[in-house]
């Protein structure tokens, strides 16, 4: 689950550099879906990337999947995304140096990156540590 969401939100990235764009006016009706839909989607990322998902099994469950190396492994996976998300700040920022680049734009940008990071990160160490016992 993690590893797709953090492509979709890799993925989705470039169309919102046609919604982002208000040269032509303000974001049509359909772009504010998108971004409402983004920001929905980078909350329950992030929630369950801190909290180790499974919202829709038992408790006993949850807990028993939610072991010390699940733990470590999402504590090493949130330390990559801080690291990322800094990175691709400081990248938006030398860039906005020579480029216009809008709040939105680099928010978007900054955020993606960095929460799809993370996600990555902590499906290959979950796979990892599943595939290797």
């Amino acid at each position: 689950m993690f590893f797709v969401v953090g492509v979709i939100l890799i993925t989705q990235q470039a169309s919102f550099d046609r919604i982002l764009d208000r040269a032509d006016g303000p974001a049509s009706p359909a772009g504010i879906v998108l971004l409402a839909a983004w920001v929905v989607l980078v909350i329950a990322a992030l929630a369950a990337l801190m909290t180790g998902g499974m919202y829709f099994q038992s408790r006993e469950v949850r807990r028993l999947m939610d072991d010390e190396l699940s733990k470590a492994n999402r504590s090493r996976a949130l330390a990559a995304g801080f690291v990322i998300t800094i990175l691709i700040a400081v990248v938006v920022f030398v860039v906005s140096l020579f480029e216009d680049v809008s709040a939105p734009e680099a928010i978007h940008a900054t955020v993606t990156v960095g929460l799809a990071g993370a996600l990555l990160r902590f499906a290959a160490l979950e796979r990892k540590a599943h595939t290797n016992g």
